[in-house]
């Protein structure tokens, strides 16, 4: 190649450099939108974190209601925390410790804040309702639940510090997800803390005398025997429409 040859081609491969350097330092950096989401994705997080949140919680009641009531039935004395007839455990929900009667059963206020924790353990850190592992293009932060109650429903509140989707390119925060469970746990729950309440103050107290006395304005139904050694007592009450998920099994334990 000739010298006026080369020439033309440092020429060339000069302008090509300086084009490249231009553009490095004067591109900016194009961000890739972010994929549309439907508009009405937050109604769909909304029914499924209330519909996952419903399933459990109804179940976890089954459960609480067949232990009497407890939220941990373990570290009874000496042993055992429950009565088992051969079909069904009958869980002390009092019992005589050494001497001394101890509860094992605590106030609505102790149940709506169980619940509440139970409630964010299904929804954080991949939880079983955690709505980050059923939908695409949603953040999810720590959720805080409040758990409210009257004797007929259960409302819980969920928030979260940060639960937001991509809607047209742009942040959404979903904000607060609020939920009614109709359910009439409480109204049975109160009926068994004060039998436990008032076997504390009277040994062996009248169960039914109470019942009777305290309770007419509710629809409760009370079952109960002592056990072949008279130191132990069954109950099992009903709060509603008498279904067997609805009713309470507990013991007394003397």
């Amino acid at each position: 190649m000739d010298k006026r040859g080369q020439a033309t081609l440092f020429i060339i491969l000069g302008i090509v450099l300086v084009v490249i350097i231009v553009l490095l330092f004067t591109t900016k950096t194009i961000e890739l939108p972010r994929r549309s989401v439907e508009s009405s994705q937050v109604s769909n997080i909304d029914a499924y974190v209330e519909s996952c949140i419903s399933k459990e919680v109804k179940d976890l009641l089954v459960g609480l209601r067949k232990q009497g009531g407890m939220t941990n039935p373990g570290g009874c004395y000496p042993d055992n925390c429950y009565y088992d007839d051969g079909r069904t455990k009958y869980y002390y929900i009092v019992e005589n410790n050494g001497g001394q009667f101890a509860k094992h059963i605590g106030d609505e206020e102790t149940m709506r804040d169980y619940l509440s924790g139970q409630v964010k353990n299904l929804l954080n850190n991949n939880g079983v309702c955690d709505p980050c592992k059923r939908f695409q293009d949603i953040q999810c932060g720590n959720f805080d639940v409040t758990t409210f109650s009257n004797n007929e429903k259960i409302m819980i509140n969920v928030n979260s510090d940060k639960l937001i989707f991509t809607k047209g390119g742009s942040d959404v925060n979903v904000g607060e997800i609020n939920l009614v469970i109709n359910d009439d746990f409480f109204k049975g729950y109160g009926f068994v803390k004060k039998i436990a309440d008032e076997n504390m103050k009277v040994e062996w107290f009248n169960v039914y005398n109470y019942l009777s006395g305290q309770f007419t304005d509710l629809n409760v139904r009370i079952e109960g025997s002592p056990v072949a050694n008279g130191d132990i007592r069954l109950f099992y009450v009903w709060v509603g429409d008498g279904t067997e998920e609805e009713a309470f099994y507990f013991a007394i334990k003397k």
